[in-house]
């Protein structure tokens, strides 16, 4: 990120960021953990506009989680349904911020 956005801040997000909750109301951002490594702790992390944390969020970042394979191997069983299905509502209301802000 810094080779393409030298000046971009970037902040840890919080549950009560509007991007969890422009769709599906996320409750809590404890549980979601990267397949391989499930014992590291999920981390949210945020680039916003001009590095005001008021204003647009532009960049998410999902650190030591992997919503992307939890959603493509959702229909082999690989992983636990309700991970699946919390990454559904991640990578919606990540759609849904992105398309109305």
């Amino acid at each position: 990120m810094r080779t393409v956005w030298p000046e971009a801040r970037i902040d840890p997000l919080t549950v009560s960021h509007p991007v969890f909750h422009s769709f599906f109301s996320i409750k809590t951002l404890e549980g979601m953990t990267h397949p391989a490594t499930p014992a590291a702790k999920a981390v949210y992390l945020g680039i916003h506009e001009d590095n005001d944390p008021a204003k647009r969020l532009q960049v998410v970042i999902n650190f030591n989680n992997d919503i992307g394979d939890y959603m493509e191997w959702s229909g082999e069983r690989w992983y636990p349904v309700n991970l699946s299905n919390d990454a559904y509502k991640f990578a919606t209301n990540y759609v849904v911020y992105g398309l109305t802000h």
